[in-house]
């Protein structure tokens, strides 16, 4: 089938299964738990599964609200609990990225995400 066509009965749950990936724009559980699994987002929003859960739902809301990074940590924690004993996907793999360095190149690390200042803070020994 067709991407386009294929993403479109993705997008309106008219499949039984897909296979997609995702990919983080900022190192944060709320980017995979907001568009992801948040029911208000099916279909289109990247809910893709059509995942609801009130009790998911209502912890995604208070996190939006919650400055402490303690305690956001654990409405986190919480929802991912809940995500493991739901299992609205089955996660077949994760990316493990591996780099290689001369001795003389200063400052590289593995990025968390990737993004356009890959490599800043690279010095090269002369």
């Amino acid at each position: 089938m067709e991407w386009g066509a294929l993403k479109a009965r993705i997008n309106n749950g008219k499949v039984n299964a897909a296979y997609l990936n995702w990919t983080a724009d900022y190192p944060s559980p709320h980017n995979f738990f907001y568009p992801l699994f948040y029911s208000k987002n099916a279909g289109t929003g990247g809910n893709r599964a059509y995942y609801s859960s009130e009790k998911f739902d209502e912890l995604m809301e208070k996190s939006e609200k919650t400055v402490d990074e303690e305690e956001v940590n654990k409405i986190y924690s919480d929802m991912e609990e809940i995500l493991i004993e739901d299992a609205p996907w089955v996660y077949l793999w994760h990316e493990t990225e591996f780099a290689a360095v001369q001795k003389y190149v200063k400052g590289y690390r593995i990025p968390e995400i990737y993004t356009q200042d890959r490599g800043l803070g690279i010095e090269v020994e002369k």
